[in-house]
């Protein structure tokens, strides 16, 4: 590999995870694939964690996944991952008519869903 200073170095692994247009896999392959709707989207939030919220969970749905991992002492990340071939729907809203808020392992004061 070459680097901005001139030096080169090499190696026997390259990761490359520069994103979706990713410029290393282009550099790679001469015609990487192209990204493409596969249906899922993905909803990422930093809120505030509850004390019981001690460990990565994970909830199944048929249609949704929601799993929150706490970060840090005060802060959880949740990921939420739906089905969105509805996606003419209104992702915002479509989200949260199936995002079952009740049946979450904390009382809703720490998340607040714009209704």
């Amino acid at each position: 590999m070459s680097f901005i200073d001139g030096s080169q170095r090499r190696y026997d692994l390259v990761i490359g995870a520069d994103g979706l247009y990713s410029d290393m896999l282009v550099t790679l392959l001469d015609d990487p694939p192209k990204p493409h709707f596969t249906g899922q989207g993905v909803w990422h939030a930093v809120l505030s964690r509850p004390a019981h919220i001690v460990r990565h969970m994970l909830w199944i749905g048929k249609l949704i996944e929601v799993g929150p991992q706490p970060v840090s002492e005060q802060q959880m990340h949740l990921i939420v991952s739906e089905d969105c071939s509805l996606k003419q729907q209104g992702a915002q809203e479509l989200l949260l008519s199936r995002l079952p808020l009740e049946a979450l392992p904390f009382d809703g004061q720490e998340f607040k869903a714009p209704r």
